[in-house]
């Protein structure tokens, strides 16, 4: 049915694989209730294709003919995860896997993926077989084996993706691969052999309104919990009652009550596990979490397109506002907003009655003090001066609510049912910790707190949050005193002594490298890869910005000349970093200008080269960043144009990002003019300039999503993908049509490359193409 063999009829013959494809999982919702400690198995396979029109883009070297590149995810047990959409066959594995935004994701929720040497060097996360193993010792054979071991069940997935098209090689348009295997993964997920005639003819039956009945949503793919199962978007209990959406959320925020974030320096900071499970919140880390703890527990559920996917109480109370859905009345499930215009802080309300409110928040205390904490269930008077409004969200079964026109109930509570117990309500710790100085930073300030307690008399505050040299001889103390000796107490935490200092001092240890043999300590007898440490390459631009980058080359300048004394620049790149700086710049060759102590790109390069680190591009400004494969590419032409509608976009941009209208404002619409012509859908892509090509960074060397080159230029502002989904800005959307996303991101950008001031006020002066006194120039 779903091979595309035969040719496209009258009446809808492709509507069947699509409607199926519709009910394929997502990477996030494929990847759902996965995290710390887990691993996948990822790899590849070639649909073949009989179309001698596809030969230059989808002929594969490796297998001598035409096809399509799918990309396979599996659990460890061989259970099917998720088909990427299929790109041309000459695509890479690993370019592959990096445009469907794999790599990041298992980054994010650090989740280790199988794979094999095709994706070398694709990040610490991927682990790949030992290169040229006939000349390695003993040790990596048995490291190979455990690995090949694992991967096992998911290479016979891999195999069996192939036999699935009937007959190979498929003949339909390569187009329609990639819903063919989507829908392929949809009919395994409903049991393709028990249930292929009830699927059949239940897409007989509804062809016209193309929509799967609830109870025909596929299975397989999520949360399995206490007295709860999931059930595609639904959760059932054990006794098969579906659950409301409402409940739903409020039993996954409920589970939390109890986590802690991290503590440091006597203060908690901020630091917790939602930021990196959210993508496009990974950068709000050590920020306030309250919004970002809302947008994870929808995520959770499969509800994520309810709520806003902001770190931002402001943003979230707009959100609700633009679609209508907010009110100053409390209902079960709604988001409950508070202070000055609901920007302070937020919650879920699970209980009201005629004069309180029952909620589940994030990033707050038992005190009432500023300072946060955790996840905990609180009680606030409904007319507190506090309690701002509530935002609704669009649920599918409807929600209980106090207001008049929702039905006014006076009184209800939701989430009854057994909470699904939370996987710990300790703190804890990966049992690679200290494995590297870089790595793991909050597990680093659990052990160090530890250590603290166990020895008083020691100083850990020179490794500043790292795993370093303090840190180790402390370690070593602990180890010692556990009866380790030698090379057994190294100050390297295994995970025999880790496990016992945590069940001494409040916190658990979880994950390793699944089957690899230790030794007595609970230390890998075989290599495990560990990112390097790197810095940005701005570095030293900004004095007070990216003090990680900056300590690491303030290391290696101590290394190369000897002891410095960089305390009075504290975290910053002040005058003695820049004066041992322009001492490497000099010994390099340089003087005058370009000796200057800030870092250019040869001399970071070189002292990068002889003491072991990397550099990678970028600025940390742009809060938001996402991945390209992110990029929404719909809406173009959906936007209005003209001078009134684009100093509408441009005023939102700024008011989300905080910056002053004065100079930006005149000169965001000066580039707009010119660029656009102030957002004619005419002009919203560029087919015409250098940029206006594919490029095999971007969807596997195809054209974008919205059917033009990848490198094309696009938007408001004139942004190529790369450059949006670096710059976005977090409460933007990500359409990179949307005007408002598209100024933000622009705005970002200039600041960044052109060191324009945050309000603007150098703005016409760095870039001629915001100023319009002067001729047209590209920036």
């Amino acid at each position: 049915m779903v091979s595309g063999y035969r040719p496209r009829q009258r009446g809808g013959t492709w509507t069947r694989p699509k409607v199926l494809a519709d009910w394929a999982p997502g990477l996030h919702e494929a990847l759902a209730g996965l995290g710390k400690g887990d691993f996948v198995i990822v790899g590849g396979t070639l649909i073949p294709a009989d179309r001698t029109a596809a030969d230059k883009p989808c002929y594969s070297q490796k297998h001598k003919r035409r096809g399509m590149n799918v990309q396979v995810n599996a659990r460890p047990d061989g259970t099917l995860l998720r088909f990427s959409r299929a790109l041309p066959g000459r695509t890479h594995g690993l370019t592959a896997a990096r445009a469907h935004g794999i790599v990041q994701a298992c980054r994010t929720r650090q989740i280790l993926a199988l794979a094999n040497r095709a994706y070398r060097s694709a990040g610490s996360t991927i682990r790949t077989p030992c290169h040229g193993h006939r000349e390695l010792p003993d040790h990596y054979h048995r490291f190979n084996r455990n690995h090949a071991r694992l991967r096992t069940p998911g290479e016979r997935i891999f195999a069996r993706t192939q036999d699935l098209t009937d007959p190979p090689p498929t003949r339909c348009s390569t187009n329609r691969i990639g819903t063919i295997v989507a829908a392929i993964h949809a009919l395994i997920l409903t049991g393709e052999n028990n249930r292929m005639k009830q699927v059949h003819s239940h897409l007989a039956s509804e062809q016209k309104t193309r929509q799967f009945q609830p109870n025909m949503r596929p299975q397989g793919t999520g949360l399995q919990s206490g007295n709860l199962r999931r059930s595609g978007s639904e959760i059932r209990t054990q006794e098969g009652s579906i659950m409301s959406q409402a409940d739903q959320v409020i039993l996954v925020q409920k589970a939390e009550v109890g986590y802690k974030e991290g503590y440091s320096n006597g203060h908690y900071n901020n630091w917790q596990k939602f930021s990196p499970a959210v993508p496009g919140l990974e950068w709000s880390q050590n920020q306030a979490w309250c919004q970002t703890f809302q947008s994870w527990a929808f995520q959770q559920v499969g509800l994520k397109p309810l709520a806003p996917v902001t770190a931002s109480c402001m943003t979230a109370v707009n959100w609700y506002k633009n679609k209508g859905r907010f009110s100053y009345y409390p209902a079960v499930g709604a988001m409950v907003f508070y202070g000055p215009n609901g920007g302070s802080h937020v919650g879920l309300v699970y209980k009201y009655d005629a004069d309180y409110i029952y909620t589940v928040e994030g990033n707050t205390n038992t005190s009432g003090s500023a300072e946060g904490d955790g996840v905990y269930l609180k009680k606030r008077g409904r007319r507190d001066v506090y309690t701002y409004g509530y935002g609704y969200p669009e649920y599918a079964d409807g929600l209980v609510s106090a207001d008049p026109k929702f039905g006014g109930v006076a009184a209800a509570e939701g989430g009854k049912g057994d909470v699904p117990p939370p996987v710990t309500g300790k703190p804890w710790v990966w049992a690679d910790a200290g494995s590297a100085p870089h790595k793991w930073p909050n597990d680093t300030r659990l052990i160090q707190s530890a250590l603290k307690k166990e020895f008083p008399d020691i100083d850990l505050s020179s490794d500043k949050g790292e795993y370093r040299e303090k840190s180790k001889e402390a370690y070593a103390r602990w180890q010692e005193s556990l009866g380790y000796s030698g090379a057994d107490a190294d100050g390297i935490p295994g995970r025999t002594s880790l496990t016992a200092l945590g069940a001494k001092y409040g916190f658990e240890v979880r994950g390793e490298y699944p089957g690899t043999e230790t030794d007595s300590e609970g230390k890998p007898t075989a290599p495990v890869s560990v990112e390097r440490p790197w810095v940005l390459a701005n570095v030293g631009s900004s004095p007070e910005k990216w003090p990680a980058s900056t300590r690491l080359v303030r290391e290696a300048l101590i290394k190369e000349f000897g002891n410095i004394d960089f305390s009075d620049d504290g975290d910053a790149f002040g005058e003695k970093t820049k004066s041992a700086y322009s001492r490497w710049q000099k010994s390099l060759g340089y003087s005058g200008t370009a000796a200057d102590g800030i870092p250019g790109q040869q001399s970071l390069r070189k002292l990068a080269e002889k003491y072991g680190f990397d550099i990678r591009s970028g600025s940390a400004s742009a809060s938001g960043s996402i991945g390209a494969d992110q990029i929404d590419f719909s809406g173009k032409g959906s936007w209005d144009s003209g001078h009134a509608a684009c100093t509408g976009y441009i005023k939102e941009a700024l008011r989300i990002m905080g910056h002053p209208e004065t100079h930006w404002l005149p000169g965001m619409l000066t580039i707009a003019q010119r660029e656009t012509a102030l957002n004619s859908p005419q002009w919203q892509i560029n087919t015409t300039d250098s940029n206006a090509r594919n490029t095999p960074e971007l969807y596997g060397g195809g054209k974008a999503p919205d059917g033009y080159p990848g490198m094309c230029s696009r938007g408001m502002i004139q942004a190529i993908p790369q450059t949006f989904a670096r710059y976005h800005q977090a409460g933007t959307s990500e359409k990179i049509y949307d005007p408002v996303a598209s100024a933000a991101a622009g705005i970002n950008y200039i600041i960044t490359i052109y060191k324009v001031n945050s309000d603007g006020s150098n703005l016409t002066a760095k870039v001629q193409q915001a100023d319009p006194n002067r001729p047209p120039k590209g920036y």
